[in-house]
């Protein structure tokens, strides 16, 4: 069986989509009439993503959402990963690493501030994150930005 850490890099590098195109389709997914458990679950994830874009900078842990929507930090695991197939962890992960990549596009911003900026000990400690979750460092990342065409 393959780890699903592997499985989840995998397909992060496949879909190359947003934190917010994934909350759009998680969203459609729960929004079902027939099942008002569901009506729940999609409550509960809305609230979770606004909290999460409102400390998106801050790289809380699974308790301070779960606290923050009144639930043990144990179901409300289970209901986020339950309705929307993907970890508490991962949907925190994307939104930091959302976060990262619009700092790594600033220029004015060296990667020490950014690390700073988004709450890592240190710049190793940042860069160890960002190539985990992307495959690559986060300045091959903003070479990567100056090497690609705009498409605009």
């Amino acid at each position: 069986m393959r780890n699903s850490n592997t499985t989840y890099r995998e397909y992060e590098r496949k879909s190359r989509i947003s934190a917010e195109e994934k909350y759009q389709r998680a969203s459609v997914t729960l929004a079902d009439p027939d099942r008002p458990d569901l009506a729940r679950q999609d409550l509960l994830f809305r609230r979770f993503m606004e909290l999460l874009q409102q400390h998106a900078t801050e790289r809380q842990p699974v308790t301070f959402y779960a606290d923050k929507l009144c639930l043990s930090a144990d179901h409300f695991a289970r209901m986020i990963k339950k309705g929307s197939g993907r970890t508490v962890t991962q949907w925190i992960h994307d939104s930091v690493l959302s976060q990262a990549k619009i700092y790594l596009s600033d220029p004015r911003l060296n990667i020490q501030q950014i690390a700073h900026h988004l709450r890592f000990s240190d710049q190793s400690a940042f860069g160890k994150f960002f190539r985990k979750h992307t495959g690559q460092s986060p300045s091959a990342y903003r070479k990567s930005l100056r090497t690609t065409p705009s498409h605009e």
